[in-house]
């Protein structure tokens, strides 16, 4: 059977819709199971605390594991490496839901990070293959949109497949999605790796390659304010459930609407940037994502620390933090990215890789600063949500300003 090539002609919804589904492999790794952290606990006879590692050793996985996927694919394509990675993910959801301890569990979801990273720093390499400076940032907005109904629905469905099931039915779930896409892949994903744009992969000249891009100030601009928002989200993602179900005493299925609506925001502020792109500056759009990060995070951490503790004090600037995040998240993959289209692999995976090691750290301050309140959390999103804003203010170039 000819494989089609529909998927890949660049601008096109069947490529758009192909990268948002491999880009869903990061909300579905996480997402999906984050509100079964209490029943985790009780079916492996640990703590909650414990149980949230398993999201942080994950987060780790792909902070480590980025680096050389990128490097990989810039060597040897994008197509096998991507399908190699499915593999791994596979075989990893499946020992996930067969795991009997947490240290078991916790080892696992550190390799089982590796497959799951290859699909969403790929997905960001092939619009930069395909894609030129604004278009990236448009298409990226229209994938992250999409792709952002996946962990708006994934902690709902999480909830119900523990209530109706057991906590492992959410890995069974990531088993049946990796082999969906495995065939997807496989009969629509041609290479977008051009042969000209193929580099060695050398310790040495992945190295330098990194230092390029870790020069360019305007790289940093927003590269850094994409990694501290991402690190503010996943704090938020690491002791949601807590706050949810032991310190506001509502039910699983419950936590899942509310995560899910905190999620939209995301949603929407990816689709706006995917909207927006034409009329406004990208950099504009950008600069408004920074603000609403900053403002979000002061409000909410504003809120505990005066003892307000209500869910309505947790969504609504929990919902702008993520609109924000939205914004930013789009915007500044198209930005770092610009500059070096024949290292794209690499710089994907040095900006994911980097964006995981804030996010992991984040997630083990919040596990290791858990002290029955809501405090941890949203000390560090606050402390996120202003680095955004600062880091940005900072770096961003003079000729970006006009």
């Amino acid at each position: 059977m000819r494989r089609t090539v529909l998927a890949l002609r660049p601008n096109s919804w069947p490529l758009i819709s192909v990268l948002s589904a491999l880009m869903a492999f990061g909300p579905i790794s996480t997402d999906l199971y984050v509100g079964t952290f209490p029943a985790i606990a009780d079916a492996l006879g640990t703590d909650v605390s414990a149980a949230q590692l398993t999201l942080t050793s994950f987060l780790l996985g792909v902070g480590v594991s980025q680096l050389f996927v990128g490097a990989l694919s810039d060597r040897v394509g994008r197509r096998p490496v991507l399908i190699g990675g499915l593999v791994l993910f596979l075989i990893c959801a499946i020992a996930c839901a067969l795991a009997t301890s947490i240290t078991e569990l916790i080892i696992l979801r550190f390799f089982q990070a590796i497959g799951s990273c290859t699909p969403v720093v790929l997905s960001r390499a092939i619009v930069r293959d395909l894609h030129e400076r604004t278009d990236s940032a448009r298409v990226l907005g229209y994938v992250g949109g999409l792709m952002g109904m996946v962990p708006v629905v994934a902690p709902v469905l999480g909830g119900y497949l523990v209530f109706w099931f057991v906590w492992s039915a959410t890995f069974w779930f990531m088993a049946g999605y990796c082999v969906v896409m495995f065939f997807v892949v496989w009969l629509f994903l041609q290479e977008t790796l051009s042969p000209g744009h193929i580099e060695p992969v050398d310790l040495r000249y992945v190295l330098k390659s990194f230092g390029r891009v870790l020069q360019d100030r305007t790289a940093l601009a927003y590269g850094l304010p994409y990694c501290f928002a991402y690190a503010g989200m996943f704090a938020l993602f690491t002791g949601f459930a807590f706050i949810v179900q032991d310190l506001l005493h509502y039910p699983q299925q419950s936590f899942g609407v509310f995560f899910g609506v905190i999620l939209i925001g995301y949603m929407a502020g990816a689709l706006a940037v995917g909207r927006l792109s034409r009329q406004i500056k990208v950099a504009q759009l950008f600069r408004i994502g920074t603000a609403l990060a900053a403002l979000s995070g002061v409000v909410v951490f504003g809120f505990v620390a005066a003892g307000i503790v209500h869910i309505a004090a947790f969504v609504v600037p929990m919902f702008v933090y993520l609109l924000a995040v939205g914004f930013i998240n789009p915007i500044g993959m198209a930005l770092v990215l610009a500059p070096f289209p024949e290292i794209a692999g690499k710089t994907s995976a040095l900006l994911g890789g980097t964006q995981m090691a804030f996010s992991a750290s984040a997630s083990l301050l919040v596990s290791e600063l858990h002290d029955g309140t809501a405090m941890p959390v949203a000390t560090i999103v606050a402390i996120s949500g202003v680095l955004v804003f600062v880091s940005h203010t900072l770096l961003r170039p003079k000729q970006a300003a006009s």
